[in-house]
């Protein structure tokens, strides 16, 4: 019934109003293509990394964060909720594959954990690789940086994406990435993250272990990331804005 109602509220919206925002192209293609009357009315403005999120409090803070969840000198991130669109099971399967292939770095899977959605950690006691995969739930906006700042990798397999704050928050922080090649994923990253597909584990073992293998890959991808970053900022997003409101009001 909600999904219901959203579709009737959107697509009155659509033929009401005069401007729309969308914060990626992906968001703004999909919203035309499903509500054909918004085409020509949607504007996109990219999201941007907060300003605590940056290199040198991703370094200050990482001993911190080390400390604080008990973690080893080298570990792989993945950070978000395990909603089924995150697409963890496969994350998890792809680690198990990581593992097989004489990797020892763990994977540390921090965020929201809804006990609705367990099969993750069931789908890691399966494949006999607890050891390896590490829940630690729900972390606070401080200790953020210092776990971007202190990985080795941050893995991102999700399905789908609005934007993809949570890649641009690890490239701002230093952090190697990789990511899925799906909706706005590829436009956040560009070339300054290993993107895969993430319907297969094969590929995202295979692009975790390039780089945790590589150090002059990681080294590279943490430049990049940085860099990349840098060209998404706050005041862009505002300006755009306030420019269709301006040209409302005209």
């Amino acid at each position: 019934r909600t999904r219901m109602l959203i579709s009737v509220l959107t697509a009155l919206a659509a033929q009401r109003g005069d401007a729309f925002f969308a914060i990626s192209q992906a968001t703004a293609d999909d919203l035309t293509r499903r509500f054909p009357a918004l085409r020509g009315k949607v504007t996109v403005t990219p999201l941007a990394a907060d300003a605590s999120f940056s290199v040198s409090a991703a370094q200050s803070r990482a001993a911190a964060a080390r400390a604080r969840y008990h973690l080893p000198e080298r570990f792989a991130l993945y950070l978000a909720s395990n909603k089924p669109h995150k697409n963890l099971v496969r994350l998890v399967e792809a680690w198990a594959e990581v593992v097989a292939a004489g990797e020892t770095t763990p994977l540390i899977i921090a965020g929201h954990q809804d006990a609705r959605f367990q099969h993750a950690p069931d789908r890691a006691r399966a494949l006999g690789i607890q050891g390896a995969v590490r829940f630690i739930g729900d972390v606070s906006a401080d200790i953020m940086p210092g776990l971007y700042g202190a990985c080795a990798l941050f893995v991102y397999p999700s399905l789908y994406e609005g934007f993809g704050l949570t890649p641009l928050e690890a490239m701002a922080c230093g952090a190697p990435v990789a990511c899925s090649n799906t909706s706005s994923l590829p436009e956040v990253v560009g070339d300054a993250a290993l993107r895969f597909d993430p319907l297969d584990p094969a590929e995202i073992a295979q692009a975790s272990l390039s780089i945790l293998r590589d150090p002059a890959l990681a080294a590279d991808l943490s430049r990049r990331g940085v860099e990349r970053a840098r060209t998404f900022t706050w005041s862009d997003c505002a300006r755009k804005t306030v420019e269709i409101y301006r040209g409302l009001w005209r």
